[in-house]
């Protein structure tokens, strides 16, 4: 089912007292029978030159009340397990993309 995807970058203070921009997502599923979305991706330092992928956001589900029901016995559950590998599959696309460009340009890999 095709979806309408519309993204923006904000500062974000959320994490520390320094601003860093991040990612507004926001995701209308054109369908009364899925939720919309409307999150934000942050990218956060982590320990050992590392980078954590954060997802925070909200959705309300369709075909209310069944919708609540739906959502507090498995909608939940599927909502969760789509954010961990949207976060994996972006996080993939960022190393894959940082070693073909460590690789053309002679840089050494982080340890």
């Amino acid at each position: 089912h095709p979806v309408t995807l519309s993204f923006g970058i904000h500062s974000d203070l959320t994490a520390s007292e320094h601003a860093h921009e991040a990612i507004i997502l926001n995701w209308e599923a054109r369908s009364p029978f899925l939720p919309d979305f409307l999150g934000t991706l942050r990218f956060e330092n982590a320990a050992h030159d590392r980078t954590r992928l954060i997802l925070h956001g909200t959705y309300e589900p369709p075909l209310e009340p069944l919708g609540a029901l739906f959502d507090r016995l498995i909608g939940h559950h599927i909502a969760l397990a789509t954010a961990r590998d949207l976060l994996a599959k972006i996080g993939n696309a960022i190393e894959e993309a940082e070693s073909n460009f460590r690789a053309a340009h002679g840089a050494p890999r982080p340890r």
